[in-house]
């Protein structure tokens, strides 16, 4: 099963890749948003792979960033959403977006997606609430590793400080961060980093 690849842009569209690597070309089908990070025909690249196997056929999906791929297979254990759905919701929604959408549960914005309806965007809520959920509670662990005792002054970093390098994991530049940060721990209920970081989530995708 193929998981990766490295090779030469020979042909790409915005839905699909042509990836050249030892004389041999692999279509991979792709989204919107990985045709905007591919270079120009004829360079080198790199993407992650997800290996569809049918009776008929196997095809390939192409993904930028590892994140974007971890996405795409959680998508793909929601009943009714298959690979071109899934890969199909992420040309809409970048991670970090979907990832802010399923949180809130906002329906709304995961029926803007074509071929979501009601019952598929509760579902994608459903079935995936909890998995982003601790996905992000992971990624504020593993940053907080090695940063000592929390009562040491080299330990000791902020809610604001830990909620600004999780958001910088979920893809957000920096910029977009300084410009609601403040604001965000503001107005969080809460002032713990999980609390602060819904709240940024929130006023970014307002944007």
């Amino acid at each position: 099963m193929l998981v990766s690849i490295e090779g030469i842009v020979t042909d790409k569209s915005f839905s699909r890749v042509t990836i050249t690597l030892g004389g041999l070309g692999y279509g991979i089908n792709i989204s919107s948003k990985t045709y905007d990070t591919l270079p120009p025909v004829g360079e080198l690249s790199f993407l992650h792979l997800y290996t569809h196997v049918r009776e008929d056929a196997i095809s390939l999906f192409g993904f930028a960033h590892l994140a974007d791929k971890e996405t795409f297979l959680s998508l793909l254990k929601v009943p009714k959403i298959g690979p071109k759905l899934g890969l199909s919701i992420l040309g809409e929604l970048d991670t970090p977006t979907l990832i802010s959408t399923i949180l809130s549960e906002d329906t709304a914005t995961l029926k803007k997606c074509s071929g979501v309806g009601q019952k598929t965007a509760e579902l994608i809520i459903v079935q995936l609430r909890d998995k982003m959920h601790a996905r992000s509670q992971s990624q504020l662990q593993d940053q907080s590793q090695g940063a000592g005792s929390p009562s040491s002054p080299t330990g000791k970093h902020s809610a604001k400080l830990d909620a600004v390098s999780a958001l910088e994991n979920f893809g957000y530049r920096a910029k977009e961060i300084d410009a609601i940060i403040g604001q965000a721990c503001a107005q969080s209920e809460s002032q713990t980093v999980e609390g602060i970081i819904r709240q940024a989530l929130q006023l970014l995708r307002r944007q």
